[in-house]
């Protein structure tokens, strides 16, 4: 008998009781609260403040916030179960409490124990908070700040002078973080941050919110600028109590930060994804469900194991960084931030494909799908570009790569996952995996530098990347189920991801290989290492697609 969806998603991720019990309350809500009220959220266009008050009754403000500042002390992980039901309810109320996360989150993690006394349980109360890095010149370049914050001449206070832009909560907010320049001198290490508080009711006359910028999506969140003409800070409210961290404090909440973004751009794919499979059931054309026909049922194949695989990952890379910070390890997980943050928010893509399954009936403003198009976007924008993204998840895998080792932990998991469950797809990961490595390690001593020194050879290896371990981290969650039926709905998607992404990525390392190496090297490569090794896994894979698309077929997704 197939397990329900409930028992997957808690076997698959190895949720407890209070994780379950997490979950499942948010996902009530959102059916009973959000949805109803989503396409009245866009419309209304401001901060959803009623939705806002149910998160903090409720505790989801307190979520992140440690345990002696009145919180829950949860982690990343947690916060992914919460926000992947909300973005699937209302991606701009998402976006509006993830704010908030992300403007209070420099002082949870950097603040002085001064700090954090004074501001994190006044998020436990339901203050909102606001981040404020950019600017007209200075978005993911943000060394590029040119705010000023200059010293009294008594020393108990900074003046900032300058624009931030695109600021989520701005206005809203009660609790704000601003980074700005100290000492211009020394750029990137020149930029320290500050934590302050206003009424946002009556602002001092030194700030000022002009009007919210007009969105094409996320609508249900507030998007102003700020403008700061000698705003005075108080010298205690500078974070972690030292001028020049701000880069680095900034870099740092955005490692810890990305993942979300990424679990509200699957959240977004689930929602439109399951309200296009819905329909395909109701729509009757020539004698039938729509659903029937077979091409139809290859998107919804698509759009499946795409939500499914950035789900996967971006749970997986929040608590690899969770058990990271808990061990107190010095460890670069930018890259592995990177990745949440790319395959998630690129899954928002299936937006796209769920309105075209619907027609017609789709593209008219009473359905959710114009919402849903419309609001994904930005997620590939937020908090550096998908493009940054790509770079600096290359850059870390050369460096990794660079000190030997980085094969040998993934492949034991790959193992273990498939002496769990021979049908899961690890088979194919691991060999991916070495066949990644086999070429990798050639193209970069033998390719003269190529590699490192040009970027779309660092786009490609990003890209690879990303695929398989999102694939790896399918496969294994599936695997913790030991279901050994191959036809069995989550053993079907995870093995056609896999499949399917080491396809992709064969034709990626032929590039590579080509472009910096040469076709005689890459011929010599093949010999020794031929990709065509990775099509045995593929036999199954029409039939697999077919089983997967019956599936659809007979049963309702959600």
């Amino acid at each position: 008998m197939a397990r329900s969806r409930k028992e997957s998603l808690r076997l698959m991720f190895e949720l407890d009781e209070d994780q379950e019990i997490l979950r499942e309350t948010i996902a009530d809500y959102v059916n009973e609260k959000l949805i109803p009220r989503r396409e009245e959220l866009d419309k209304e266009r401001v901060f959803p403040h009623a939705f806002y008050k149910d998160m903090v009754e409720m505790g989801f403000t307190s979520i992140i916030i440690d345990e002696e500042y009145e919180g829950f002390g949860a982690g990343l992980f947690d916060v992914g179960l919460v926000i992947e039901e909300i973005g699937r309810g209302c991606s701009g109320a998402a976006t509006s409490l993830g704010a908030t996360f992300l403007g209070i989150d420099p002082v949870l993690y950097f603040g002085t124990d001064d700090q954090k006394k004074r501001f994190l349980p006044r998020i436990v109360r339901g203050e909102i908070a606001a981040f404020a890095l950019t600017e007209p010149d200075a978005g993911s370049d943000a060394a590029g700040v040119k705010t000023t914050a200059v010293k009294t001449k008594d020393g108990s206070a900074y003046s900032l002078k300058g624009q931030k832009t695109y600021i989520t909560n701005a206005g809203v907010a009660s609790i704000y973080t601003v980074f700005a320049s100290t000492d211009k001198s020394r750029g990137p290490r020149g930029v320290s941050g500050f934590v302050f508080d206003i009424d946002p009711e009556n602002p001092p006359d030194t700030i000022q919110f002009p009007e919210k910028f007009d969105k094409m999506g996320i609508n249900a969140s507030e998007t102003r600028e700020i403008i700061f003409d000698g705003f005075e800070i108080p010298a205690e409210n500078l974070i972690g109590g030292k001028e020049g961290r701000g880069f680095l404090h900034t870099m740092g909440t955005f490692d810890a930060t990305r993942p979300m973004i990424g679990i509200i751009g699957v959240g977004i794919a689930r929602a439109a994804m399951e309200e296009a499979h819905k329909y395909a059931h109701e729509r009757i054309q020539f004698g039938g469900p729509i659903i029937g026909f077979r091409a139809l049922q290859e998107m919804f194949v698509d759009m499946v194991i795409t939500v499914e695989g950035a789900r996967a990952v971006v749970l997986d890379v929040s608590r690899r960084i969770d058990n990271i910070s808990k061990g107190g390890a010095k460890k670069d997980i930018t890259g592995l931030s990177g990745i949440a943050k790319v395959a998630g928010s690129e899954a928002g893509r299936v937006t796209l494909d769920a309105l075209q399954a619907t027609g017609g009936y789709g593209y008219m403003n009473e359905t959710p799908f114009p919402k849903l198009v419309r609001d994904f976007k930005i997620f590939e924008i937020f908090e550096g570009t998908n493009q940054i993204q790509r770079e600096q998840i290359s850059l870390q895998l050369i460096k990794e790569f660079g000190k030997g080792g980085w094969i040998e932990r993934p492949l034991a998991e790959a193992e273990e996952a498939q002496a769990r469950s021979p049908v899961c797809g690890a088979a194919c990961t691991a060999e991916l995996r070495r066949t990644f490595d086999a070429y990798l390690d050639y193209a970069t001593s033998r390719g003269e530098g190529k590699i490192t020194s040009d970027q779309y050879n660092r786009f490609i290896l990003a890209d690879v990347q990303i695929d398989l371990e999102t694939a790896h981290a399918y496969s294994c969650a599936v695997s913790r189920m030991e279901e050994e039926d191959p036809s069995d709905f989550n053993n079907l998607c995870a093995r056609i991801y896999a499949v399917e992404a080491a396809s992709r990525c064969a034709a990626r390392l032929k590039r590579l290989v080509l472009g910096a190496c040469g076709s005689e090297a890459f011929q010599e490569l093949e010999k020794k290492a031929p990709l065509s090794g990775l099509d045995e896994f593929a036999h199954t894979l029409l039939d697999d697609r077919i089983t997967l698309g019956a599936y659809l077929e007979n049963n309702i997704l959600g």
